[in-house]
């Protein structure tokens, strides 16, 4: 979302968001201002959240059952063509030949369910203030 051309109300307020979460859990929240009814002015931040676990009482399959039924059944819409394949290696293939060829650059490695390695917090630091980081998934109130 962009920033208003001019200040309409007299606090700051953060800007609108939209997140779109695929894992742990599939959800979609819009965040939000909201004026309070009434007379005054006053703003108060509102979320609006859809989850499938709050919605369906049916279990998503996981992904490997989801693949394996679909290879088993002869449905390719979820697989890589050859010639898709090839050109992934055709745009892979130079990265690993520059890893090689400058080994002091390494590769940053990082935890799974982390925000990543240290060196994307400082390639984000310019834009800090754009940047929304989600809380880890452990601390999702879902």
């Amino acid at each position: 979302f962009k920033d208003t051309p001019h200040k309409i109300f007299k606090d700051d307020i953060v800007p609108n968001r939209l997140v779109i979460s695929i894992q742990p859990e599939l959800e979609i929240s819009l965040l939000f201002e909201s004026k309070v009814p009434g007379l005054q002015m006053r703003l108060k931040p509102v979320e609006m959240d859809f989850t499938y676990q709050d919605h369906y009482t049916e279990t998503l399959p996981e992904a490997y059952e989801t693949l394996l039924l679909d290879a088993l059944n002869g449905d390719a819409t979820l697989f890589m063509r050859a010639d898709q394949v090839e050109t992934a290696w055709k745009v892979v293939m130079p990265i690993l030949e520059a890893w090689k060829k400058y080994p002091k650059r390494k590769l940053e490695y990082y935890s799974s369910g982390s925000w990543g390695p240290t060196g994307s917090t400082k390639l984000l630091k310019p834009y800090a203030d754009e940047w929304f980081f989600l809380p880890p998934p452990n601390d999702l109130k879902h």
